[in-house]
């Protein structure tokens, strides 16, 4: 069969089980709606056939699937799908596994969560990866905290894959943040802060300033970023005592994080700054001066000094804002 047949044979059949969904869900009827005959007629034990009833039902989104899931719950174990979930999961091929875990997640599947559990540990990845997608899209608070501090350091997951996972999370992503983050490893911690400052979840700044004494340079520049978000002149203090850091990395995301200050001695200190040793801590402290409503004095200063570097630096700045 060639592969513009497949593909049309494919979308008939999408049309057919589409149209069999909204006889089930917008009829007047109950679970005696749900015709098994028809289903296993179409069906017919297929894989591929599954897959597409359930890509039918997923493209259906999460508002309709959480009205009608106990009648669709019923459907789902009437035509099979359960059982062919099942199957999936308990495969020995890691492929089949991790799809099985994306279909479990993207029904809203919660009576898995033992098989989530056990999957939870495997070796692979791609598996992981979508265990922990599902248990997001569950809103599976312990499950998902749990499998986060156990895998993070062991399996090579990116920071923008958790990011992800976290930002998918169906529940309170605050409740997720405290479960975890003391549990947690440096590198998951620094995830953790900023999907935290991503969502602007309030009154974490406790946890922020906590860990700016950390010895994780990332962890540091990850607090504070997160606190610079907050645009508080309360918090500008802290702040201006990372322009102090040994680590260039951290001096220069402290610059950056105190756009928009208007308080004297942040003004003053990134002054200070524009002086320092490494490029990117100019380059930063003089954007942000430049840019700070109280700023421009500062700036004529600067052009006007002896400090060569502080001066080549918010030259060039102004002349990349024109």
């Amino acid at each position: 069969m060639s592969a513009h047949h497949r593909m049309k044979k494919e979308q008939q059949l999408s049309a057919v089980f589409e149209q069999e969904l909204n006889e089930l869900l917008n009829g007047k009827g109950r679970e005696s709606r749900i015709r098994t005959g028809e289903w296993s007629r179409l069906l017919r034990g297929k894989a591929f056939r599954y897959e597409l009833l359930i890509s039918c039902l997923a493209r259906r989104g999460e508002d309709e699937l959480y009205k009608h899931q106990e009648l669709l719950y019923t459907f789902y174990d009437k035509v099979g799908i359960i059982d062919f979930l099942e199957r999936r999961l308990h495969s020995n091929q890691e492929h089949l596994q991790a799809l099985a875990c994306q279909y479990i997640g993207d029904l809203r599947l919660k009576s898995f969560g033992d098989e989530m559990s056990r999957l939870s540990s495997s070796k692979s990845n791609h598996v992981v990866y979508h265990v922990l997608l599902a248990l997001a899209k569950l809103g599976d608070l312990e499950r998902l905290s749990g499998t986060l501090v156990k895998q993070s350091s062991t399996l090579s997951l990116s920071f923008r894959t958790l990011l992800e996972v976290l930002s998918e999370f169906k529940g309170s992503k605050r409740d997720l943040f405290k479960l975890t983050l003391d549990q947690s490893d440096d590198y998951l911690k620094s995830i953790l802060i900023k999907s935290a400052a991503d969502e602007q979840l309030e009154g974490l700044e406790e946890y922020y300033l906590e860990h700016l004494n950390s010895s994780n340079i990332n962890l540091r520049i990850a607090c504070i970023r997160a606190l610079g978000g907050w645009k508080d002149s309360s918090i500008e203090p802290e702040l201006v005592r990372q322009l102090e850091d040994p680590a260039w990395e951290v001096r220069a995301a402290a610059a950056k994080s105190l756009e928009g200050t208007r308080t004297r001695a942040s003004l003053q200190a990134l002054v200070q700054a524009t002086g320092d040793p490494e490029w990117w801590v100019r380059h930063n402290a003089a954007k942000t001066l430049a840019a700070s409503p109280d700023g421009e004095e500062y700036v004529r200063r600067i052009i006007n000094g002896e400090d060569q570097f502080a001066r080549e630096a918010v030259i060039g700045v102004m002349e990349i804002s024109v």
